[in-house]
C-alpha cells in the first residue's frame, strides 16, 4: 500500500484528475451540446419534410376554409351607415312574426377591430308576451339566415289564463357581426393578403 501512495503516484493521480476535470468533462459537455443541436435540427428537418409532403393537402384545406368564409358572408351584416337600422329591422320583424311585443331596444356596444375589417354590435331587446310567442320568436332567431350570438337572456314567467305556458317579460342581449363590403370575397390584392394572413 505504501508503494501506491508515493509522491510520484499521487502527482500522476492529480494530473489525471485535473485532466478529467478540465479536458475530458468540457469535451463531453461540448459533445452533448452538439448532439442536442443536431437532434433539434433533425426534428425541425423532419417537420419541414412533413409539411412539404402534405403541402397539397394543406393547400386544399386552406381553399376549403376560404370558400367556407366566403359562404359565411351571406350570414353577416355589411358594415355601412345603415347597419344598426338593418339589424333592428330584422330583430323587430322576427319578434313581430313570432307575436312577441318589443318594449325596448338599446344598443350596448359598437366596436370596430383595429384593421377595420369587422365590427361587433351588441343590442339588448326588451320583450313581453306569452311564453308561446317567446318560444316562436326565439325559434325565429335560431333559424334566421343571419348569425346572432346570445350573450344574456333574462326573463320572468307568470301564470296566465290566456296561455297554458304562462306570460313572460324579459330581455335578450345579442351580438351581431358586420364586415366591410367585399372583405370575405378577396377580389383585390389587399383583401387576398388579409385572408391569406388569417391562415
Amino acid at each position: 500500500m505504501n508503494n501506491w501512495l508515493t509522491k510520484n503516484n499521487l502527482l500522476v493521480l492529480v494530473c489525471v484528475l485535473l485532466g478529467v476535470k478540465f479536458v475530458l468533462l468540457p469535451l463531453l459537455d461540448w459533445q452533448a451540446q452538439k448532439l442536442g443541436v443536431s437532434s433539434s435540427k433533425a426534428r425541425q428537418l423532419n417537420k419541414i419534410e412533413q409539411v412539404i409532403v402534405f403541402a397539397d393537402s394543406y393547400r386544399g384545406h386552406v381553399e376549403q376554409l376560404k370558400a367556407h368564409l366566403v359562404g359565411t358572408s351571406a350570414h353577416l351584416y355589411e358594415n355601412d351607415s345603415s347597419t344598426k337600422l338593418d339589424v333592428q329591422r330584422d330583430i323587430e320583424k322576427i319578434f313581430e312574426e313570432g307575436g312577441l311585443d318589443i318594449t325596448g331596444f338599446s344598443w350596448v356596444l359598437d366596436t370596430l377591430d383595429a384593421s377595420g375589417s369587422y365590427r361587433v354590435l351588441r343590442a339588448t331587446v326588451y320583450f313581453t308576451g306569452s311564453v308561446t310567442t317567446m318560444m316562436q320568436s326565439f325559434w325565429g332567431l335560431a333559424i334566421s339566415s343571419r348569425l346572432y350570438k346570445v350573450v344574456t337572456w333574462n326573463q320572468q314567467l307568470k301564470s296566465s289564463n290566456q296561455d297554458p305556458f304562462g306570460f313572460t317579460e324579459g330581455n335578450i342581449t345579442l351580438d351581431f357581426i358586420a364586415v366591410r363590403a367585399g372583405f370575405l370575397q378577396p377580389k383585390d390584392a389587399e383583401n387576398r393578403e388579409v385572408v391569406d394572413e388569417a391562415f
